[in-house]
């Protein structure tokens, strides 16, 4: 089973593509880590050019909103609304909430093109690909690290390993070792880099460890993955047009828990791939495969 994580530029003249893949039939497991420079129109030139290095994958992650987004309000489509800002970890002085999602719906016919540009390119004839956000890793990531005693106190927010100097690659080591800590898999390339962690592959690795959960299932994460629905199956109230105190469990039946296995191939666009993040609900949607 090998799965690819793609961080994709939100333009496509400036910016990098990151990359993280693993292959979990192979005796050592290590998740590789590439980040390469963008230009215009060029998401078929750079999944070209990688998938004739790299090969095909059975698991696709892609970091861009999948869908149409016919249903969307102000921009942000249902799932957005239901989870967006609903969790929380406090590291230190810092309250750190998430996610933050931008408006998904703009950018979803747009990530589906991208998501079948990814299934094209390294399809294998059982590809899935799906959506998978970096932000929706990084509070478990915290909330592990705090509870077991390891160094994070760099990351100071969503963005902390983005931003310019020593705390940022600070943050950026601290969120890697957290990943392996988490994974009991070693992370290589410019992600993992000690003298400069490049940010975008290290979100390319953010976004691969919900898909780790469900097919290679470790000692902390295991119950923790799940899907946010975008349109859930019996259609509940949404949980922002409820009260606040009973949004929380109004979230419920917008999670499925996901199985040890991968479903039939193609783009899904029905969700968003996560890990729980704290606070959340256990899923009351029926379980489902990747």
């Amino acid at each position: 089973m090998r799965i690819l994580s793609i961080d994709l530029p939100w333009s496509t003249a400036t910016g990098n593509y990151g990359f993280a893949w693993v292959d979990l039939s192979a005796p050592t497991k290590a998740v590789a880590t590439d980040a390469r420079p963008s230009s215009a129109d060029a998401v078929d030139r750079v999944f070209s050019a990688f998938a004739e290095e790299q090969g095909s994958f059975d698991v696709v992650l892609v970091d861009q909103p999948v869908g149409e987004g016919e249903t969307a309000t102000g921009g942000y489509r249902p799932v957005e609304r239901a989870f967006a800002n609903s969790a929380f970890v406090t590291n230190g002085p810092h309250r750190i909430q998430a996610p933050r999602f931008q408006p998904g719906a703009a950018h979803a016919t747009k990530g589906r093109a991208t998501a079948e540009s990814a299934e094209r390119h390294f399809g294998n004839g059982r590809t899935v690909v799906v959506e998978s956000f970096p932000q929706l890793s990084i509070l478990p990531l915290l909330d592990f690290s705090l509870h077991r005693g390891l160094r994070v106190e760099a990351v100071t927010g969503l963005a902390a390993h983005k931003r310019s100097g020593r705390l940022a690659k600070d943050a950026a080591r601290q969120l890697v070792s957290a990943f392996e800590a988490w994974s009991r898999i070693v992370v290589t390339g410019p992600a993992a880099d000690p003298a400069q962690p490049q940010p975008d592959a290290l979100d390319a690795l953010l976004a691969l460890l919900p898909a780790l959960e469900v097919l290679a299932p470790s000692g902390p994460g295991a119950d923790l993955s799940c899907w946010l629905h975008s349109a859930p199956p019996d259609s509940p109230e949404h949980p922002s047009a409820l009260r606040r105190s009973r949004r929380l469990s109004a979230r419920a039946p917008w999670m499925s828990p996901l199985e040890n296995q991968v479903g039939p191939a193609g783009v899904r666009a029905d969700g968003i791939l996560s890990l729980r993040l704290p606070g959340w609900p256990a899923p009351s949607a029926p379980r489902r495969p990747l």
